[in-house]
């Protein structure tokens, strides 16, 4: 799933072992052969769940909040993650959920380690004439970070630079290089974070996790410049309560939410039998969870469908959208597993994760 802020650009998926995975990147993360790098991949672990054998998997992409959720379990092995990329700061933010107690893992996984030398010419490569080969230069990691972990990719160098001026024709125009000196890379920290190691941050044993990582593109600059300004983006970030920074998300996400909308009126026409209508009537089959002609079938199961004979009003629409937001009973879903009446009234849920990240005030919420 894509997330963004217009300048961080993050994929997501979650894979069989419960495992969230990203790659981040930004638009000005160039390195010194002018190709646009990822700037990493981090890998959020949860001790003791798994996604492969959980009830009620589910996850989705709220365009209207600019966040993914993730849920899955029932009872006391309940999970939620939620990742959201902050509309208004250069800052991912990881967060994960369970009723049983967990520890929480941040790992980076990077794949420049070392100079490599690519052996073909790839599409972002735009110095194709040069007979000099590609050469990717590994990414550094920060050895000395207590409580966070860190890496940054510094281009050294500017390769090609002068060969394009020429190709241009401004071989005599003096100019800044865009590419010497620019220093992209993250950092990473949480509440109560551990550092294990230069690639992995532990957020310790707890019922809520949180990991919030900085994404920063600096140039000129030098890797300890670059350091001093990821700290100072960071600490301007927590200096401000979650619960507004989330707020102020969320209410640039809906304002972007209403910008553009698609309206359909009938023209007078009558809708129903007797009359076309502004949606024809057609002889196509219903089918449910997969496409017209059968295949890219859904990989899960359909938790609600509901369809009528005729279009709905704007109170029937109102009222159906109110009765899915709350959803089913988990005694209709699974008499067998049901929650408890405490868990259930402090487990944080999609809807009431809408108005706040956090626990307490989702619990509120939703009472």
């Amino acid at each position: 799933m894509p997330l963004g802020n217009g300048e961080i650009g993050v994929n997501a998926w979650i894979e069989p072992s419960g495992d969230l995975c990203f790659y981040l990147g930004r638009t000005d993360s160039w390195d010194e052969q002018g190709r646009l790098l990822k700037i990493g991949k981090l890998r959020l672990s949860l001790s003791g769940t798994s996604a492969s054998t959980a009830d009620e998997f589910r996850w989705s992409l709220t365009a209207g909040e600019g966040r993914l959720w993730a849920s899955w379990g029932l009872a006391d092995q309940q999970v939620a993650v939620a990742l959201w990329v902050d509309a208004n700061r250069p800052v991912i933010v990881a967060q994960a959920w369970t009723t049983a107690q967990t520890q929480a893992t941040l790992t980076a996984e990077p794949w420049r380690t070392e100079p490599t030398v690519l052996g073909s010419v790839e599409v972002s490569d735009i110095f194709r004439d040069r007979p000099e080969p590609t050469t990717v230069t590994p990414d550094t990691f920060i050895a000395e970070r207590p409580r966070g972990i860190g890496w940054y990719h510094h281009n050294a160098e500017s390769v090609g630079l002068d060969v394009l001026a020429e190709v241009q024709g401004t071989a005599g125009f003096a100019r800044e290089d865009p590419l010497r000196d620019r220093v992209s890379g993250a950092l990473a920290s949480s509440p109560r974070g551990l550092r294990l190691d230069p690639r992995r941050l532990v957020s310790t044993t707890g019922r809520e996790h949180r990991f919030e990582i900085v994404a920063l593109t600096v140039h000129p600059s030098s890797p300890v410049d670059w350091l001093a300004a990821a700290e100072q983006a960071l600490a301007e970030a927590r200096a401000v309560p979650l619960e507004r920074r989330w707020a102020s998300h969320a209410a640039w996400w809906a304002e972007w939410d209403q910008r553009s909308w698609l309206r359909v009126w009938d023209n007078g026409r009558a809708v129903g039998a007797g009359g076309a209508g502004v949606i024809p009537a057609n002889e196509h089959p219903l089918r449910l969870g997969q496409d017209n002609l059968g295949g890219s079938p859904l990989r899960g199961r359909l938790g609600r469908a509901t369809w009528r004979d005729g279009t709905a009003t704007d109170a029937e629409i109102a009222a159906l959208a109110a009765a899915r937001a709350k959803g089913p009973s988990r005694s209709a879903r699974s008499p067998t597993r049901r929650a408890s009446s405490a868990t259930a009234a402090s487990w944080p849920r999609p809807g009431s994760f809408s108005t706040s990240p956090c626990p307490a005030a989702s619990a509120s919420s939703t009472s």
